[in-house]
């Protein structure tokens, strides 16, 4: 009776020493750290239009730019802009003076209208020449009332006539032709904008 009961306990030993050494092996289990967790920063999504500034360093120029020089010779009696101001195309911006200009102007007015009376005076002329010869040339039809030599002397004096009123009539549109110039060219004494702008620079003064 005493074997069966040795077997007994050491299967119960057995038995107790396989449990302690599960129970030991769950503990260890149980110590081990879990895995570090990693921190993952989230944030909420909206729909909107991207918009970026850049700076970046530039330089404006002009896209039209003249320098303006006075296309006669005068004396500045006032200046309408100083630098900045903002012009428009057609608009004066310095007046000159120039009195021998002036005087050549006056002159070539002079000049039409002394061709003009000089055509109407040769046009009363003409006109005079013209009806003596339709009157001797009218007389003439009947025989031996005109001499032809005097006829034909009426008839040249008035193509002479004529002759001298184109002639006349050519120097006048000359002499109007003249006169425009002139005036044109006082027109100069008034210089203007080309286009719209602003002033950046005055280097002459009233008086210059």
């Amino acid at each position: 009776m005493n074997r069966p009961l040795i077997l007994t306990l050491l299967i119960s030993i057995v038995f107790l020493t396989s449990c302690a050494s599960s129970l030991k092996h769950q503990e260890t289990i149980h110590h081990v750290s879990p895995p570090s967790l990693q921190t993952v920063e989230v944030i909420p999504l909206h729909r909107q239009v991207l918009k970026t500034s850049v700076y970046l360093p530039g330089q404006m120029n002009a896209y039209e730019s003249v320098d303006i020089y006075p296309k006669v010779t005068g004396f500045i009696t006032s200046m309408s802009v100083d630098r900045g101001s903002i012009v428009r195309k057609g608009e004066v911006l310095v007046t000159l003076t120039a009195p021998e200009l002036q005087s050549q102007v006056q002159e070539a007015q002079s000049k039409v209208g002394t061709s003009k009376a000089q055509i109407s005076e040769a046009r009363a002329k003409y006109e005079a020449l013209e009806n003596t010869y339709q009157r001797l040339n009218e007389a003439s039809q009947t025989p031996d009332a005109v001499a032809p030599n005097e006829l034909q002397i009426a008839q040249k004096n008035a193509e002479a006539a004529f002759r001298n009123v184109q002639a006349l009539e050519s120097n006048r549109h000359a002499a109007q032709a003249g006169a425009r110039s002139q005036k044109h060219i006082r027109d100069y004494l008034s210089i203007k904008a080309p286009f719209d702008g602003i002033v950046t620079e005055r280097n002459l003064h009233p008086g210059a």
